[in-house]
């Protein structure tokens, strides 16, 4: 995975960006203990008003979380299930 560019199929986890922000610190002990993983099932390249960004930073990434206790968004405004690049890493092999 030496890209960073994700794709449809990887395995992500919330990066420590993520772990900063208010909606998301509530699960820093899941990330830190390996618990939290999710499958990138879908990546918007548009924004709310649907414009195309070629900023993989601003692209959208919708997630499959494996557990019962894990994040809908990014946001506590839940209008988009969805988390931005900065958001996410890749998870670790072991």
């Amino acid at each position: 995975m030496g890209s960073l560019t994700m794709r449809v199929g990887d395995l992500v986890t919330l990066s420590a960006k993520a772990l900063k922000t208010v909606s998301l610190e509530e699960y820093r002990e899941d990330v830190q203990a390996g618990k939290l993983i999710g499958m990138i099932t879908k990546i918007d390249r548009r924004d709310r008003h649907g414009n195309f960004h070629r900023s993989h930073s601003k692209h959208r990434y919708y997630i499959q979380w494996i557990g019962r206790t894990h994040p809908r968004s990014r946001s506590y405004y839940h209008h988009h299930p969805s988390f931005f690049r900065d958001d996410l890493k890749y998870v670790q092999k072991a």
